[in-house]
């Protein structure tokens, strides 16, 4: 209902329950809301205390949530290093336990961050491991977000009709899963490189 406010006393009550399950979920929330809040580094910090009770309590898809979760905060926080570092460790754990989607999301999230990086090469290769999950899963959204990380390289590249062309693919994919929001937002990078 938009009572981010009302939320976070919510979740910051349960930080002191005894069920060690609660206080993962109370953390990893207030991550979410501190980081929508643009209070980046109280984000890292609930995420980086879900992070300690999901490796103590064995959950290793609450464990690769939150690297992916950590990792993103440290890329909103310039910290690159450690959010590859987050996201290479979360990927590894999501392939040893066969979660395909999951990999494919950090993969891509990676990718990105050797787009900001500048490392223009990596960024591509990883995006084209993302392309061939998707295409494996069936996955419309993750092949958006591809032509969208294509188009970013491609912008970066200079290569600005292939990036209007990756872009409006993104926007295409985007109308049809019915994600608006997504679509206003690829239009406006559209613009942008015009």
């Amino acid at each position: 209902a938009g009572d981010l406010g009302g939320a976070a006393a919510a979740f910051a009550a349960n930080l002191a329950s005894e069920d060690e399950g609660e206080r993962y979920r109370a953390h990893n929330n207030l991550g979410s809301i501190n980081a929508m809040q643009g209070r980046l580094e109280d984000a890292y910090h609930h995420f980086d205390e879900a992070l300690t009770l999901a490796r103590r309590n064995s959950n290793h898809l609450d464990v690769s949530a939150t690297l992916n979760n950590l990792a993103a905060s440290a890329e909103r926080l310039g910290d690159y290093q450690r959010a590859e570092r987050h996201f290479r460790e979360g990927i590894a754990l999501a392939r040893r336990r066969g979660a395909t989607r999951r990999e494919a999301e950090m993969l891509v999230n990676l990718a990105v961050v050797h787009a900001r990086q500048g490392r223009l090469g990596l960024a591509w290769n990883t995006t084209a491991e993302v392309e061939a999950l998707a295409g494996e899963l069936g996955d419309g959204r993750l092949a958006m977000r591809v032509a969208e990380q294509r188009g970013e390289v491609m912008r970066l590249c200079s290569d600005l009709a292939g990036a209007l062309a990756e872009l409006g693919e993104a926007a295409r994919l985007a109308e049809g899963l019915r994600d608006e929001r997504k679509r206003r937002a690829l239009e406006a990078q559209a613009l942008t490189v015009r």
